[in-house]
């Protein structure tokens, strides 16, 4: 995508902003993904998940932060390959990326290949992860940063603004792969116990009731 830029100056967009469509058509649920290029710039891209989990690409360039491009998906192939579109441009720019994958490629028009790396990710125990309850009621963790500086957010379908919540007892392991921690609500001694899956790329949360949820990775 190193063209990228090249293309969104000589054409007219419609540019959104995440937080502004966060109650509509994109919630506040993506996973983040970043190039780093020789120039120094720095490419963005936000995948996207609206509350049926249907993907979408969002582009941004360091050079114009405060531009957020709707990349269009021309053809997706089981979710692992996509075929996309800047707006009102006819180029194919293939993104691939899959369920366990921290990073995503990007093939330009002109066959150069760019890295994306996902942020907040170690091992598969970083990243968005959503329950979607009996009641079709959807529930969100999000878990950023390393195990010295855990950050844990959580918000809803009906209430989408993220929460931060309070970490306790976190138990890592080699690579800094989170073996369990803590969570409580702000102004609250209830506590949650967060397991990983054994097999990875979710979450398990022990209620204070005895019951459980399964929260599983959104990267998909």
């Amino acid at each position: 995508m190193t063209k990228f830029f090249f293309h969104i100056t000589i054409f007219s967009f419609l540019f959104h902003t995440v937080q502004a469509q966060s109650t509509k058509v994109y919630p506040s649920f993506y996973e983040v993904f970043t190039c780093k290029n020789a120039n120094g710039s720095i490419e963005t891209l936000l995948a996207t998940f609206d509350n049926n989990g249907k993907r979408g690409f969002i582009y941004k360039n360091s050079k114009n932060p405060k531009n957020e491009i709707f990349l269009k998906i021309i053809r997706n192939t089981d979710d692992e390959v996509f075929v996309i579109q800047f707006p009102n441009n006819s180029k194919n720019y293939t993104l691939k990326t899959c369920i366990a994958c921290p990073e995503i490629t990007c093939t330009n028009p002109d066959g150069t290949v760019q890295t994306f790396n996902l942020e907040y990710n170690t091992w598969g125990n970083r990243g968005t992860y959503r329950c979607i309850n009996a009641d079709k009621s959807i529930e969100y963790l999000r878990i950023e940063g390393s195990a010295n500086n855990l950050v844990v957010k959580y918000c809803s379908n009906t209430k989408p603004k993220w929460i931060t919540l309070s970490v306790s007892n976190i138990k890592s392991g080699e690579m800094d792969n989170l073996h369990f921690f803590d969570v409580t609500f702000p102004n609250s001694k209830t506590n949650y116990r967060i397991e990983p899956y054994p097999t990875g790329y979710g979450y398990n949360c022990w209620l204070p009731n005895g019951g459980q949820q399964g929260f599983e990775w959104i990267n998909k």
